[in-house]
């Protein structure tokens, strides 16, 4: 849908030439970036000039988290066909991405693509760094021939549920790819992060607000006690005929999302 005016877009562009790390390579988030000063900055901005739009078309929901996603023009930015992680309780309703090109979006600067309905057959929480999903051992594949391409025009936005299979192919282009992201929380839903301690091999659900998107290192487990830990299962990898026939399925009758006990919210 067309919220804005393109040239509204040039803010962010320069932001980032401005503050932004320029020495960055392939894919990356500002979510990511060390300077906690620039977080900060890019997420004002995006709250302020662009989520309003978006909030007023949504039901009770309120703007949760705020940052840039970017492809530099070398090639390696591929984005893997994936699920975003969980950042909240997602049992009642799930939150909603808003996703749009700050520069040219066209099939060189790799456009977004996603997997539609995935969100109500691929269920389970997701962590960071992600644990296996269901769908790794074909997920080039994936990507490639199930995700159709989504094409946006500068102005314009694609909401999608958290839950969405997405990605989207390396930037060709030979300029780098800028594009906001900013998720939508049902209000007063609690925040959550859930961290894949590796060495343990267990999962830890935290909860947050959204101070710790702005704040937090994200090559390490939260300085908190956590109020769950779990052991991640590792699943039974699907094929892309299994896939298709839960696409199918799901447009006929939802699957359901129960949870294993053990992963349950309390």
């Amino acid at each position: 849908m067309s919220l804005w005016e393109p040239e509204k877009l040039q803010r962010l562009v320069a932001l980032h030439e401005q503050w932004g790390d320029q020495d960055a390579q392939g894919y990356h988030v500002t979510a990511m970036s060390e300077d906690l000063a620039f977080r900060r900055a890019v997420s004002e901005e995006l709250r302020q000039s662009f989520a309003p739009a978006i909030e007023k078309l949504l039901v009770d929901y309120e703007t949760y988290t705020a940052v840039l996603v970017l492809k530099e023009a070398d090639g390696d930015s591929i984005v893997h066909a994936h699920q975003d992680g969980t950042c909240s309780d997602e049992d009642e309703r799930p939150a909603v991405v808003a996703w749009f090109p700050a520069t040219p979006l066209d099939q060189e600067s790799g456009y977004l693509r996603g997997l539609w309905g995935s969100h109500r057959y691929v269920p389970g929480i997701r962590s960071t760094p992600p644990t296996p999903p269901p769908f790794l051992d074909v997920r080039d594949e994936l990507l490639l021939e199930e995700m159709p391409p989504i094409e946006l025009g500068l102005g314009q936005a694609l909401l999608f549920d958290s839950r969405l299979v997405h990605g989207s192919e390396p930037n060709r282009s030979g300029r780098r790819r800028v594009a906001g992201y900013l998720r939508f929380h049902p209000i007063g839903a609690t925040g959550r992060h859930y961290w894949w301690d590796t060495e343990a091999n267990v999962v830890r659900g935290y909860a947050v607000d959204q101070e710790f998107f702005l704040t937090h290192v994200w090559n390490r487990g939260p300085e908190q006690p956590s109020f769950t830990t779990f052991e991640p299962v590792e699943p039974q990898q699907m094929s892309i005929a299994q896939l298709r026939r839960l696409r199918r399925r799901s447009r006929l009758r939802p699957v359901r999302r129960d949870r294993p006990a053990d992963q349950q919210v309390p």
